[in-house]
């Protein structure tokens, strides 16, 4: 029973991801003759959906069928594509990107909380942390394969990709359908989110050197919304759109490679050294071009990944357990609203070029990595001034 639960759980994470069109649906806006302020309405749409219903969500998926839940939300995501296939204009990927939103909405938390129930049910929850793992591995797979797949099949035509993509989220669909329903044994804790948020506010708040850690998550996390316009970059440099589909897996495999081996360098000291590496390479994307600015972006890509795992874990050290969710949902919104920062400033650049959007977010970005620096030492001189004087400053 163990096996076919985890099994058609696989077959639908794998294909969840396996995305054909992922890497290059930016490109295949720009080729249906979207603006990048018209691309970048889209992608803020995307977010404030998926934002918006997160609560109602998570409502739904404590009182309803997850399972059903999940089959409901993949299937929104086929309606999106379907409609992005038969009118590809401006208003059909609109409502596209909506019905993404939803099935964002509606899969967040809630697939986590189904496997749980399902091995809760036969006494098999002990092997939660490994199985969601090898889920985690499988969307990996599938989002590099997929991205690889783009390239050497983009031959066919956007069209046609779609198309594909369409047919892997149907096989999604399917394994669910196949699975087994489990009895609801654990809330996905979406309906508790503001009052989360506002205990996590006063919580960090309060905390001057907690307040740090969660604005470096929170930057290294939002400011990575960036990388949605990779594959206009890489056009707008001149390159071959065929390799950009190369190229994102590429982008993704060192992403992979940064969350694996941050382990090893699993200290706080190193959080504004790479935070401040961030804010200058992004920087400097804005300036390069050609393959230079093209690795500069992977460069990034690993750069944001490595910090992301050592500042989550540097605030799960730091926080008491009871807080932990808190302090989680106030750094994820902050995230949310730096990214949907990103979108505004790609909306409002009359002349639409990326590199000028990048420059502008660059300096912003390099701006907050400033202050954030400044509010560190003048807490460190506080700190060796109270130790000097037989004290423990209280941050």
């Amino acid at each position: 029973m163990l096996n076919s639960f985890v099994i058609k759980l696989r077959v639908y994470r794998f294909f969840d991801d396996f995305v054909i069109i992922y890497a290059l649906y930016t490109l295949m806006f720009e080729g249906n003759g979207l603006s990048v302020s018209q691309i970048s309405i889209l992608l803020a749409v995307w977010s404030i959906t998926s934002f918006l219903l997160e609560i109602p969500s998570g409502v739904l998926a404590d009182k309803y069928n997850r399972r059903n839940i999940l089959i409901l939300a993949q299937t929104f995501r086929v309606m999106g594509f379907l409609i992005w296939y038969l009118f590809p204009n401006f208003w059909g990927f609109l409502i596209g990107f909506v019905f993404w939103g939803l099935k964002s909405a509606f899969t967040s938390g809630t697939l986590e909380a189904h496997l749980y129930d399902g091995l809760k049910s036969i006494g098999q929850e002990r092997k939660y942390s490994k199985i969601l793992g090898s889920l985690q591995g499988l969307s990996f797979i599938a989002i590099l394969l997929s991205s690889t797949l783009s390239s050497v099949l983009f031959f066919l035509g956007y069209r046609n990709l779609l198309l594909l993509s369409i047919v892997s989220l149907v096989i999604s669909i399917l394994a669910l359908v196949t699975s087994k329903t489990t009895k609801i044994v654990q809330s996905t804790q979406e309906a508790k989110y503001f009052s989360l948020l506002k205990e996590g506010l006063l919580n960090v708040v309060n905390n001057k050197k907690m307040f740090l850690l969660v604005l470096i998550s929170s930057v290294l996390v939002g400011a990575m919304a960036v990388d949605e316009y990779f594959a206009l970059y890489v056009n707008e440099v001149h390159l071959s759109i065929s390799l950009v589909g190369y190229l994102f897996a590429g982008y993704s495999l060192l992403q992979a490679l940064a969350s694996v081996a941050a382990h090893r360098f699993e200290t706080n000291k190193l959080l504004l050294p790479i935070l401040g590496t961030f804010s200058v390479v992004l920087l400097l994307i804005g300036f390069s071009g050609n393959f230079v600015g093209v690795a500069l972006f992977m460069l990034l890509a690993f750069i944001a990944s490595l910090g992301q795992v050592l500042s989550s874990s540097a605030i799960q050290a730091t926080t008491q357990s009871h807080v932990r969710a808190t302090i989680s949902s106030v750094s994820g919104f902050l995230a949310e609203i730096l990214a949907f920062g990103v979108f505004v400033i790609f909306l409002l650049i009359p002349s639409g070029e990326i590199k000028q959007g990048i420059r502008i977010f660059g300096f912003i970005i390099l701006i907050v990595t400033t202050a954030i620096l400044i509010t560190h030492l003048r807490l460190q001189t506080k700190e060796r001034k109270y130790e000097k004087d037989g004290k423990k400053y209280n941050y």
